[in-house]
């Protein structure tokens, strides 16, 4: 979230966009429903920022990974990595914990090693 408010990163995402879609409003419509959903009270919840859009470079087992955490936070002694999706979710939204665990597990690992 880089400490914008919603109007300003709906306005940010439009920007980065605007060469890619050809229906601008219906992307603007659909950014404006996802940041809709993430209101201060959902930012607070996620606890403490300690990092926003952390990009790393390490090594597993052999192999470079290169990516980017959205979000490590801290909350009740414990930190917690987040990767915002734009999936439109059909249930609770668990159903997308399958696919994306691998990733998710690989920026554990990368933040662990990475950060001490």
């Amino acid at each position: 979230d880089n400490g914008l408010t919603n109007e300003a990163a709906i306005r940010e995402a439009v920007r980065e966009e605007e060469e890619q879609w050809t229906n601008m409003s219906m992307y603007e419509h659909e950014m404006n429903i996802l940041m809709n959903s993430y209101t201060d009270e959902v930012k607070q919840g996620l606890g403490e920022t300690i990092e926003t859009e952390w990009p790393f470079v390490t090594s597993i087992e052999g192999v470079d990974i290169i990516g980017e955490i959205d979000k490590v936070t801290r909350r009740n002694s414990g930190y917690h990595i987040i990767d915002f999706k734009t999936n439109k979710i059909f249930q609770s939204g668990s159903e997308l914990v399958d696919l994306y665990w691998s990733q998710l597990y690989l920026y554990k690992l990368a933040y662990e090693q990475e950060s001490g």
